[in-house]
C-alpha cells in the first residue's frame, strides 16, 4: 500500500493544558494485533516489528492486554458470549468467563478488574477470580468504557432509551453503581472516549471535553472525529483515528492542545485503532483494510513504517485492533517480516 504522509495543518482554538511530550526510557516488548479475517491474534517484535506468534480463536473480538502483560482478554463478539482468557506466556485459551453480549473491555489501572459492555450494562469481572462480581444497568445503548487514571470513575457513552441527546454515564468503582449523567453538546454518538493523564479532562471522539471535577461538558471541539483515541504522558496533545475522514481516504488527527493547532496525517486503508509505545516515542495505527500497521514518530508525526500481519497471497486481513505491552513474553519462533497490502478497497466507501 502507498502511504500518503501528506501533512496538512489547520488552526482551532481549543484552550486547554500546555506542555511537551517528556523523554522516558519504557520501550514496546510485545506487540499484539487482532487479525478478524483469520480470527485470530497476531503477535508482533514492535524493535523489529515482525510477526511471532499466531493464536487462533475461531471468533471476533475486542482485544485488550492486562496492564501487567501477562494475560489478554478476547470478548467473543461473533457469538455474543463469553470471554476468552489468553496466557501470554503459552499463547494459549486457560479460561473462558461468561458474559452476554460482551464488547468494549477496559482494564483498571491495577489489573484487578475487567470492565466490559454485556448488552445494556456494564459487567464488572474479577481478574483474579475470572468471575463477573456485579453488572450496572445503563440507562441506553451503551458503547466502549473509560477508566479514570486514578481507578476512581468509569464513564460510558450511551444513547439514551427514552428521551434524546446522547450521554455519558458516570460509574463510581468504590461502590459499583452509577452516580450521574452527563448531557453531551455534540450530537453524535460517544463511542469512545479518553482521560487525561491527570484525570482532570476526559475528551469524547465527538470533540465534547468534560471536566472531571464538575461533570459537565465545558466545551466541544469542532471538526473532531475519531473511532480510537489517546493522549499523550502530559495531555498535551490527542490522537485520533479517523475512519473515514477526512474526504474517504483515513487519517489521523493530531490535536496540539496548547497551540490550537490541528493536524491531519493521511495513512489510507481506513484507521480504526491507535497504540501507542510505552514511552509515547511512537504510535501505531491499525488500517481497517488492507490488513496492514502503519508507525509514526511521535516526535515528528512522520511514518516511519509500515507492514503487514500475514502473507499478500493469504488475502488481506481485517485488523480490529493493535496493542502493546512493556511485558515480553516467550515466542514460538523467528519473526516474519510481512510487507503491506495492497489498499484494494476502500471501506468508507462499500
Amino acid at each position: 500500500m502507498r502511504i500518503r504522509a501528506r501533512v496538512m495543518t489547520g488552526l482551532t482554538a481549543l484552550g486547554l493544558v500546555a506542555g511537551g511530550v517528556p523523554a522516558a526510557a519504557v520501550p514496546a516488548t510485545h506487540g499484539y494485533i487482532f487479525d478478524a479475517t483469520n480470527r485470530a491474534v497476531t503477535g508482533f517484535d514492535p524493535a523489529t516489528n515482525t510477526i511471532t506468534d499466531r493464536i487462533p480463536l475461531g471468533f471476533q473480538a475486542d482485544l485488550r492486554v492486562r496492564p501487567d502483560g501477562r494475560e489478554l482478554y478476547a470478548a467473543n463478539i461473533t457469538a455474543n458470549s463469553g470471554v476468552a482468557v489468553i496466557s501470554t506466556a503459552s499463547n494459549t485459551v486457560v479460561a473462558t468467563i461468561a458474559v452476554t453480549a460482551p464488547r468494549g473491555l477496559v482494564f483498571a489501572p491495577d489489573g484487578r478488574r475487567a470492565y466490559l459492555i454485556s448488552d445494556r450494562s456494564l459487567a464488572v469481572i474479577d481478574t483474579g477470580t475470572r468471575r463477573v462480581v456485579r453488572t450496572i444497568a445503563i440507562p441506553g445503548f451503551p458503547y466502549a468504557p473509560a477508566v479514570s487514571p486514578d481507578g476512581s470513575r468509569i464513564y460510558v457513552g450511551f444513547d439514551p432509551s427514552t428521551g434524546s441527546g446522547r450521554q455519558v454515564a458516570v460509574i463510581s468503582t468504590a461502590t459499583l453503581a452509577l452516580t450521574r449523567t452527563i448531557p453531551l453538546v455534540d450530537g453524535r454518538a460517544a463511542s469512545h472516549l479518553a482521560f487525561a493523564p491527570d484525570g482532570r479532562l476526559a475528551l469524547v471522539n465527538t470533540g465534547d471535553v468534560i471536566d472531571t471535577t464538575t461533570e459537565t461538558v465545558v466545551r466541544s471541539i469542532p471538526g473532531v472525529s475519531g473511532v480510537d483515541l489517546v493522549f499523550t504522558p502530559d495531555g498535551a496533545r490527542v490522537y485520533l483515528a479517523e475512519f473515514c475522514a477526512p474526504r474517504s481516504v483515513g487519517s489521523v488527527r493530531v490535536l496540539d492542545l496548547a497551540s490550537g493547532q490541528v493536524r491531519t496525517i493521511f495513512t489510507g486503508g481506513n484507521p480504526n485503532t491507535v497504540a501507542p509505545t510505552p514511552d509515547f516515542g511512537r504510535l501505531y495505527v491499525s488500517l481497517a483494510s488492507g490488513g496492514d500497521v502503519v508507525v509514526f514518530d511521535t516526535a515528528t508525526n512522520g511514518i516511519v513504517d509500515n507492514f503487514g500481519v500475514a502473507s499478500p497471497a493469504s488475502g488481506a486481513p481485517l485488523l480490529s485492533r493493535v496493542l502493546l505491552s512493556a511485558t515480553a513474553p516467550p515466542v514460538s519462533g523467528p519473526g516474519q517480516r510481512f510487507g503491506p497490502v495492497s489498499d484494494a478497497r476502500n471501506l468508507c466507501n462499500i
